[in-house]
């Protein structure tokens, strides 16, 4: 059985930007499930629930030059939920209603830790970057500083950084 992870490694982005049917059928078999849910727990009806999937679907293909990564289908949902919501001019439910769907949702987690990934991506520098990916995979500093082919002191350096960048 795959994970998640080895599953997101099963599409290919570039594939399905180029229109390959296939990667939209992967796509369409991992994601429309947790579409669904997410959909239906947003707006509590099966009928829109199954509406959005079907929108969002639409609009991913539609789009799909534009898709880099899972967050821009999650964002689709929730947009489409929201419009569907407005359209019914739902009084009852909020916008904090649907974000806390979304955040207790194991997706919205899951995205929400992307984004902060995402962002701590950014705000480090590129040997600062190798340094995290190679301590991640299991490596010492040592191992780091001979790889890179690079004085240990300055491992040390960027992984004060890092730390520092990533307190604040």
């Amino acid at each position: 059985m795959k994970t998640e992870d080895e599953q997101d490694s099963d599409i290919d982005l570039e594939k399905l930007q180029r229109g390959h049917r296939d990667e939209f059928d992967k796509i369409y078999q991992k994601y429309a499930s947790k579409v669904f849910m997410y959909a239906y727990r947003a707006l509590s009806h099966r009928e829109d629930a199954e509406e959005i999937i079907q929108e969002v679907f639409s609009e991913i293909w539609q789009q799909r030059q534009k898709i880099h990564s899972e967050g821009f289908i999650w964002k689709l949902v929730r947009c489409r939920c929201i419009d569907r919501l407005r359209k019914k001019k739902v009084q009852c439910i909020s916008d904090e209603h649907l974000d806390q769907v979304y955040r207790e949702s194991d997706i919205g987690k899951r995205l929400i830790q992307e984004e902060q990934r995402q962002k701590i991506l950014q705000k480090i520098s590129e040997g600062e970057r190798q340094v995290l990916s190679l301590l991640m995979k299991g490596l010492t500093r040592q191992e780091i500083a001979e790889l890179l082919k690079t004085p240990i002191g300055t491992i040390d350096s960027r992984l004060h950084r890092l730390k520092n960048k990533l307190k604040g």
